[in-house]
């Protein structure tokens, strides 16, 4: 477990920042108070008029209420400490948080009530989502308490802990003081989730729509995609246009050459798979605001796609450039010395990058393939055709082989986007739609079982 603000007692923040519909009520309060010394006075003058046992009592009695609603508060936070440990500082998207608060106070906790209130906001966010944690508590006689709460589902970003709001009252209800405890270190990073294994990845390649099932690494079962399927693959086989080839560059090996259909009289093609070995490849995350329509979960999946093909290319012993144009553009390389490193800063870009006003496709591509050899793998992921034939005709004319990854929601590809991939004819290139189910998640504190209690020590 690793302890955030372990170096010191946490420092008193002293912030009078008002918070609607928190513990309102000081007309009340007021009241009880104009009501209490009314009282007292009515006492004090009975006292001095008849002067009994009774009237003393009830005079010591009221004065000790009074003094020890007034006092008691402000003595239980005075030289109080805090420290907020949290299980890990990274957590998968979807994961849980667990944060332990750990309370230590100068003196013994006299019978007040303290309520504590925790509120931890995703910066990644437009909106900047926030959620929070309330717990009222009795730590009668005790020095020490600690807290424990989780969060769950966790949406990718980066979380930053607020001060701790704490409130402390006696048990009348006749004062209430508040203070903040700031830990500056305390943060979290949700990093890209992984990609569902249950999702589809269709690709079309010039005139052909194949499309395969199963794990996102495109193992599984070949399914029918539109009624002209198997007709147009067995025309593409004729033709010597078969998806796993494309034409032949400068510079390709020999043996990837395919020699048979150069005998007959066809053009000079290559096999991918023997050409394009675990080289360098470019992946770039568009980030523009507009090509998503503000649908910030349907970014998360597509950093999550993003982050599976990093992963994938550097498990495959080859060289990646990232590039995530967001509101700040991130331009990240690997090298084979540093692949840990590269890993680490990857992931962390992934679950930090934002919408923006970024590039469209073409401008991307460019970017991207700044200094990019021929014969060149540049995987662009979005959620959109948008600007896609510009950007397939200059990759063409570079040499570059340009691979469009959209993410789309839902179980089946959008009819009319279906017809469009149909539609597209690109000797060179390839279109891959990844099918998601993106749901909205709504982050929510809770105590686990056993672990919310207080634990206290002398």
């Amino acid at each position: 477990m690793k302890a955030a603000g372990m170096g010191g007692s946490a420092a008193i923040v002293n912030r009078r920042r008002k918070r609607s519909g928190a513990y309102q009520g000081s007309l009340r309060r007021t009241a009880v108070w104009l009501l209490l010394a009314s009282g007292w006075c009515l006492l004090l003058a009975a006292v001095r008029l008849r002067g009994g046992a009774v009237e003393w009592f009830c005079l010591a009695a009221l004065s000790l209420i009074m003094l020890t609603s007034a006092a008691a508060p402000w003595l239980s936070l005075r030289r109080l400490s805090m420290q907020r440990s949290i299980q890990s500082d990274q957590i998968q998207e979807g994961g849980t948080l667990e944060v332990s608060l750990r309370f230590q106070s100068a003196i013994v906790q006299p019978f007040i009530w303290i309520a504590v209130r925790e509120e931890i906001v995703n910066e990644t966010t437009q909106q900047c989502e926030s959620f929070a944690y309330r717990r009222l508590l009795l730590p009668w006689l005790k020095r020490r308490w600690q807290l424990t709460y989780q969060i769950a589902p966790l949406r990718r970003g980066e979380l930053r802990f607020l001060p701790l709001e704490i409130y402390a009252g006696d048990l009348f209800g006749c004062h209430i003081r508040r203070l903040f405890l700031d830990d500056a270190t305390a943060s979290a990073l949700v990093l890209a989730g992984p990609a569902e294994d249950g999702s589809l990845s269709r690709e079309a390649s010039g005139l052909g729509c194949s499309v395969s099932g199963g794990r996102p690494d495109g193992s599984g079962a070949t399914n029918r995609a539109g009624d002209g399927w198997r007709s147009q693959q067995r025309l593409l086989h004729k033709a010597g246009m078969e998806p796993e080839l494309r034409p032949y560059l400068s510079g390709d090996p020999l043996r990837a050459v395919d020699w048979r259909g150069a005998a007959k009289g066809r053009a000079m093609q290559t096999r991918r798979s023997a050409a394009d070995p675990a080289g360098e490849q470019l992946i770039v995350l568009d980030g523009a605001a507009a090509s998503y329509a503000g649908d910030e979960r349907l970014f998360d999946a597509c950093a999550s796609r993003a982050q599976w093909a990093v992963e994938r290319q550097l498990s495959a012993g080859g060289e990646v450039r990232l590039l995530c144009a967001g509101e700040r553009t991130v331009e990240l390389r690997s090298s084979p010395m540093q692949t840990a490193r590269f890993r680490e800063e990857a992931r962390q870009c992934l679950a930090r990058t934002q919408l923006g006003d970024g590039m469209n496709l073409l401008g991307l591509v460019r970017r991207a393939s700044e200094g990019a050899p021929r014969g060149s793998t540049i995987v662009c992921v979005t959620t959109g055709l948008s600007d896609w034939t510009n950007a397939a005709q200059y990759a063409a004319a570079n040499g570059w082989q340009l691979k469009l990854w959209l993410v789309v929601r839902g179980s089946q590809i959008p009819h009319e986007l279906h017809q469009r991939l149909l539609a597209q004819d690109n000797d060179d290139q390839s279109i891959t739609v990844w099918t998601t189910i993106v749901g909205e998640i709504h982050s929510a504190a809770f105590e686990p079982e056993g672990g919310g209690s207080d634990a206290a020590t002398s």
